[in-house]
């Protein structure tokens, strides 16, 4: 077979060619990748769409401790420079990639893989949390002319964040796939029968002769490239000419050569794509070697080496222009956030149905009850205008306790209805607070002010590299500020009540027995280790409304072992029912008077409710 060439090599020009990929490359690639980063800590991913440049930079540390290393090779940044003069992926440290928006910051999040789509140019890089769930990703586009990188975020499928390269097609909010294989054998190679038939079929519309086999080979078998064709084309090409039917060694010579290419059979091709690629980028000077030799179209592009925003040695927001980042980067995080809370109102006060037909259900109900067998399902009467209505019933209440639920939908339904525009007048004069304080952030930098609108300034010094407890982290130190954490994360019921979800095992703890008032609703997953959770609610005198009770105990299925049920029953009683005996674990708690719910962990759902910073 023919050798690949060395990824980076220089062209007639004398300047650093781009590497161009094929299938193969890409599948060596993802296992460079992940062989030097599954588990590790992804930290940020940074991004110049003038110069068409990334960096994801990981940090120290392993998701699974049995994993843990002092290799430095497993800190550093892949960086990629993908404008269609460069194409390089490589690993650099530190970024250096001087970036003109704002970093995406990874919180407690570890490449959980990096993966090519088969036949495709295409590297999915996921990033997992501790408990290995699917949280956002990165999307390397390695086809020469379109170099790209798209940002994922995870919610039951992949949705685009950001894209590098904008006009190509994928845009900001698209639901993301990998492409499918649309050539033969991507995922198991042919059998000898099939490929006989193949190579018969493919001689025969030639007569012989004529045939262009490269092009052949190419147009129908997946993981072939002009870097490996040559050896499946000259065995077919190599075939009597002679108008006769082929020859079967001819066939099964060009068979072994496919085989010896193809990833179901074949060995690794390619070595270590990414060790060779770095090792070429400084053969030629480093990335700023490489820029030189952008065309005259790219000029006025920089690479920093150190310092500033992307620098190790920049001390996170000490200067002025990583503070301006920082903040844009919370306000933007804000605004995502609200919006998310704004189109979830509206949705839900689209959903409402006019509560006057419920109502007038039920008073039918009442009228006709002596007309309504018990058990039924659903049931059709003349109302009072002589028109027919079909109402459906629960087969487990007589007609007086329908009608009854029916008074109570009417009148949920009438408080939506209230409290909805209310909800949403709120939610959008959130959104244009937030576009404002942007505004004034581009105008004027940051300020005391300004970040006291957000909630405050992060706090910096010797405190910051405290954890759980204030206690000091075992690990390396924290680099530059972090934010005050709270035990717990916050969102927001439909109903606007609070919804507390502790972090961890002595969060649980701290959540319940230091921040929950005696009255609060407190929730637990039931048979299953998980979260406390706590739902705000100052009265004694009655329970919590039904739907925010439920989305409470939905929390608490999704935060919990169980979130992969189908259903998962929560316990749910007031929190002065709760009680910690001497001595137990973190976490460990005794519930009374407590009652069952039956939710659906649905993550959506929760995803759908306001989250608060902590």
């Amino acid at each position: 077979m023919a050798a690949r060439g060395m990824p980076g090599e220089s062209d007639d020009a004398g300047r650093q060619a781009p590497v161009r990929y094929d299938a193969l490359l890409a599948r060596d690639l993802a296992a460079g990748i992940a062989h030097r980063w599954e588990g590790v800590p992804v930290r940020r991913l940074l991004v110049n769409r003038g110069l068409r440049a990334a960096s994801i930079e990981f940090g120290r540390g392993a998701r699974d401790a049995s994993r843990e290393t002092q290799d430095e090779t497993r800190e550093g940044c892949l960086t990629a420079l993908l404008h269609p003069s460069l194409g390089h992926l490589f690993v650099s440290d530190p970024p250096g990639i001087s970036t003109d928006v704002p970093p995406a910051t990874f919180r407690r999040l570890f490449l959980g893989s990096a993966v090519a789509a088969p036949d495709e140019r295409v590297v999915l890089l996921t990033f997992v949390d501790a408990d290995g769930r699917k949280r956002e990703g990165a999307v390397l586009q390695l086809r020469t002319t379109r170099f790209n990188l798209f940002h994922l975020r995870f919610a039951g499928g992949w949705r685009v964040e950001s894209v590098l390269v904008r006009g190509h097609g994928v845009e900001r909010g698209d639901i993301w796939a990998p492409p499918a294989a649309e050539r033969a054998a991507a995922d198991l190679p042919p059998s000898i029968d099939d490929w006989r038939t193949w190579v018969g079929a493919r001689a025969s519309s030639g007569h012989g002769h004529g045939v262009n086999w490269h092009q052949e080979v190419l147009r129908s078998w997946a993981w072939t490239s002009p870097a490996n064709v040559d050896a499946i084309a000259e065995a077919l090409s190599g075939q009597s000419r002679s108008g006769q039917s082929r020859s079967d060694r001819f066939a099964d010579a060009a068979l072994a050569a496919y085989l010896s290419i193809h990833p179901a059979t074949g060995e690794r091709v390619g070595a270590d794509v990414l060790g060779a690629v770095t090792r070429q980028v400084e053969v030629a000077g480093g990335a700023a070697g490489l820029l030189s030799h952008l065309p005259a179209g790219a000029d006025g592009l920089t690479w920093r080496r150190s310092g500033g925003v992307a620098g190790r040695g920049s001390g996170g927001s000490t200067s002025e222009e990583s503070e301006h980042d920082q903040l844009l980067r919370r306000i933007s995080a804000r605004r995502k956030r609200a919006a998310k809370r704004l189109a979830a109102l509206e949705r839900e006060l689209a959903s409402v149905l006019p509560p006057e037909e419920t109502r007038a259900d039920g008073n039918l109900l009442l009228a006709r009850k002596a007309e309504i067998p018990r058990g039924s399902r659903s049931v059709t009467l003349v109302d009072f205008d002589g028109a027919k209505r079909k109402i459906s019933l629960d087969p487990g209440m007589d007609a007086v306790t329908n009608a009854q639920e029916l008074f109570k939908e009417a009148a949920r339904r009438e408080r939506a209805l209230e409290r909805l525009p209310a909800a949403i007048s709120a939610a959008r004069a959130r959104l244009a607070e937030l576009d404002d304080l942007s505004l004034q952030v581009e105008e004027n930098g940051p300020s005391d002010s300004l970040w006291s609108a957000i909630g405050g300034r992060p706090l910096s010094g010797p405190g910051a590299s405290r954890g759980r407890g204030g206690k000091r982290s075992s690990g390396r130190p924290r680099e530059g500020p972090v934010l005050q954490r709270a035990p717990f994360v916050r969102y927001v019921s439909s109903g606007g009540f609070e919804i507390l979800v502790g972090r961890g095992a002595s969060d649980n703890d701290d959540l319940t027995f230091r921040h929950a008032r005696r009255e609060d609703i407190w929730l637990h997953a039931s048979q299953a280790s998980g979260a406390h959770v706590i739902l705000r609610w100052g009265r004694a005198d009655e329970n919590p409304p039904g739907r925010d009770l439920a989305e409470a105990a939905t929390a608490a299925a999704v935060h919990s072992r169980a979130r992969h049920s189908g259903t998962v029953p929560v316990i749910w009683t007031r929190r002065k029912y709760v009680r910690k005996p001497r001595k137990s674990r973190p976490g460990s708690v005794v519930a009374e008077r407590e009652r069952t719910l039956f939710v659906s962990p649905d993550s959506d759902l929760l995803a759908a409710l306001k989250p608060t910073d902590t």
